[in-house]
């Protein structure tokens, strides 16, 4: 940003005079009117810099999802099911799809981190859905149907919010 600072208040004598034509542009010009230099000023501006990192609430929702899902999923490890080697693998993917969603939430809390692309949560979500699918027991289906789908849904839910929604980071083709 540039401005003017007038320094001086008498007309300037011949030889220290900028001529309008040179080749240059003059760095001083005279006003006329006031009869006074007036030469170009930059204006330094200073910017705050906060001392620590402001927290936004999705800096802080970040850390609250991964705790959530690090609850549930260990809360629900050793269920009583038909097939406890696939309860404990939809668990395991379903708790990496908590974990990108957290990233997500948390990278985009802060104003200096990196950004996490969009094709990470959307990944994300075909995850979370195929495990869902994947290591559903169809023959018995019981209460598995039940937990299976009050963890994927909200996740889900989730996970295509912070997908699709507009945000800060960049707009470069799959990110």
């Amino acid at each position: 940003m540039s401005s003017l600072l007038v320094v001086g208040l008498r007309r300037p004598s011949p030889q220290t005079r900028p001529i309008c034509g040179e080749a240059d542009p003059p760095v001083q010009a005279w006003t006329g009117t006031l009869g006074a230099w007036v030469m170009p000023m930059e204006a330094h501006t200073r910017t705050r810099t906060p001392s620590r990192t402001p927290l936004t609430p999705a800096a802080v929702g970040g850390p609250v999802v991964l705790a959530v899902g690090l609850v549930l999923t260990l809360s629900a490890w050793d269920d009583a099911v038909p097939d406890p080697a696939r309860h404990q693998i939809f668990l395991s993917l379903w708790f990496l799809g908590a974990a990108l969603l957290a990233a997500r939430l948390f990278l985009d809390g802060l104003p200096s981190a990196p950004y996490l692309p969009r094709s990470a949560v959307t990944f994300a979500i075909g995850l979370v859905g195929s495990a869902s699918v994947a290591t559903m027991p169809w023959s018995d289906l019981g209460s598995v149907f039940w937990y299976q789908l009050w963890f994927s849904v909200p996740l889900l839910t989730g996970l295509a919010y912070a997908a699709f929604r507009p945000s800060s980071g960049p707009s470069a083709p799959g990110a």
